[in-house]
């Protein structure tokens, strides 16, 4: 016999042993004593088998503590999907140091397709329980992750209901805006004013009629910091509840608010609010250049680069972005290397939405060492709309990076490109078996349609929170992940029309050799 068929033949009675092996004491598992399955236990942990997943996941059901918290650490050696769905199961048991050690191996695992399963902690009966899932989520870095946090604002503990309005003030996702509204009815004077100052950093008519809400609050404080915010948002909706303000029983606040209702009716230039001693109204005005940018706005917003306050930075950033001059490339650059990360991210979006060449190998090095999930997606996505052939490198180098959001973000961008260098990054991708890359650049894959791949897609609707993703599943042509979709959307979901197709781009390649 060759010898490297003699070769295959030990091999495969080796498998066939391990295989037989881990049945038996899978077997084990089901003994009466306790002593036994914990001895089956070991010998299934002292394979470092695969194949003992399945097994191992069973235990987290046994009426042995000590053996469920050793099942854990066991699952946590393994990167399968299927060791994480079992620690999922974990976080909702009995023992609060298993749930707690659960959530530890997750944490360590940084693996977005447990976002739901980690949100569900938030209402855990245990405090600290609650407030370890808030910061892991906190640093999952993504919108989904990031949206999941909300029921913490209502947290009976009020360091989670400050901690969680921490995390999601910086955010400034419109979504927020009803939950941190909801705070201005906290019992804690404190949270109540964090509340209005995150409000504050909106602008439109849901943050105006947010924001008046406490202008009857007990505390006048926070009446007048509420008449200052909407004097500062330049809305003309905001003179009808400030009126009766002009009555205050404290004669400062009505005296206060008599001058918003005069500011409201003639409001000032916003190239003289910017220049204010009130850093709310500084930053209102830069959103509103924001909104309709010109010329004339451009040195007022370099200048307010330099501000003391982060959120007038952040809103200078976002009124150069939309001006779109050259000139504020060099300090836009210069705002990436800011000691907060919400102006570095304001920056990276600036530089993308300006598409400035000069910004590719800065917004590169920020994506790769950034101590910040969010500023290295930002980084991620200003790539992408760069549209540069340049940062495709650095963004095939991302998809192999510690942060999951910075490589989900950097997978979209690729797909974005439409480039052959993007799309055989891509495919050199596709092996890692990384959901979050999946996530990112879903219909890529889906148009390739590689036999196998069919469980991480599926994976990667854990991930993604595009409201398209699921219907696209379900329009694809693809009966496994139509399967998956399905149970998101409903019995007849509308599809998208044209709808990418399973495999399309493998049969629209030409033959080899032509």
């Amino acid at each position: 016999m060759r010898a490297w068929l003699w070769l295959v033949c030990v091999l495969l009675l080796a498998v066939g042993a391990s295989a037989a092996s881990i049945a038996a004491l899978s077997r084990q598992l089901r003994h009466p004593d306790a002593s036994v399955r914990k001895k089956a236990l070991l010998e299934l942990k002292a394979k470092a088998d695969p194949q003992i997943i399945g097994p191992v996941s069973q235990v987290l059901g046994d009426a042995d503590p000590g053996l469920r918290r050793e099942a854990v650490q066991i699952l946590a050696a393994y990167p399968d999907a299927a060791a994480a769905r079992a620690l999922e199961t974990a976080l909702r048991d009995a023992d609060i140091s298993i749930r707690r050690d659960a959530l530890l191996v997750l944490k360590a695992r940084a693996d977005l397709t447990t976002v739901d399963a980690v949100a569900g902690l938030l209402a855990d009966a245990d405090g600290t329980l609650r407030l370890e899932a808030l910061r892991l989520l906190a640093a999952f870095g993504t919108p989904k992750a990031g949206a999941a946090i909300t029921p913490a604002l209502a947290d009976t503990d009020g360091a989670i209901r400050r901690e969680a309005l921490l995390v999601v003030k910086p955010l400034r996702d419109p979504r927020f805006i009803p939950p941190v509204a909801a705070m201005l009815r906290d019992r804690d004077p404190g949270l109540r004013r964090e509340a209005l100052g995150a409000l504050a950093l909106y602008d439109g008519p849901a943050a105006v009629t947010a924001a008046a809400a406490a202008l009857r609050d007990a505390d006048g404080t926070i009446r007048i910091m509420a008449v200052r915010v909407l004097q500062a948002m330049r809305d003309p909706a905001a003179i009808t509840p400030l009126m009766p303000v002009e009555a205050d029983g404290d004669a400062g606040i009505a005296a206060e608010a008599v001058r918003a209702v005069k500011t409201l009716q003639n409001p000032p230039a916003l190239t003289a609010q910017v220049l204010g001693p009130y850093p709310v109204a500084r930053a209102q005005a830069l959103l509103a250049m924001r909104r309709a940018p010109d010329a004339r706005y451009l040195q007022p917003a370099l200048a307010a680069l330099r501000d003391d306050d982060l959120w007038v930075r952040v809103a200078a950033a976002e009124a150069l972005g939309a001006l779109g001059d050259a000139d504020a490339v060099r300090p836009l650059l210069g705002l990436l290397r800011d000691g907060e990360w919400p102006a570095r991210a304001a920056a990276a979006r600036a530089l993308g939405l300006m598409k400035a060449p000069a910004a590719v190998e800065p917004l590169a090095v920020a994506m790769e060492t950034d101590a910040s999930a969010a500023v290295q997606a930002e980084a991620a996505r200003a790539l992408g709309a760069l549209a540069d052939p340049r940062a495709i490198p650095a963004l095939a180098a991302a998809l192999r990076g510690r942060q999951p959001a910075a490589r989900m973000a950097a997978a979209r961008a690729l797909e974005a490109a439409h480039h052959p260098l993007a799309d055989a990054e891509l495919r050199k991708a596709l092996p890692a078996t990384d959901p979050a890359v999946a996530a990112g650049a879903y219909v890529f894959y889906i148009r390739q349609g590689v036999p196998g791949t069919e469980p991480l897609l599926i994976d990667a609707l854990r991930v993604n929170d595009d409201p398209l993703m699921p219907r696209i599943y379900a329009g694809c042509g693809h009966a496994p992940l139509r399967a998956a979709a399905l149970p998101l959307l409903g019995a007849a979901p509308a599809l998208p029309d044209p709808c990418p197709r399973w495999g399309e781009a493998r049969s629209a390649a030409p033959p080899a050799g032509k």
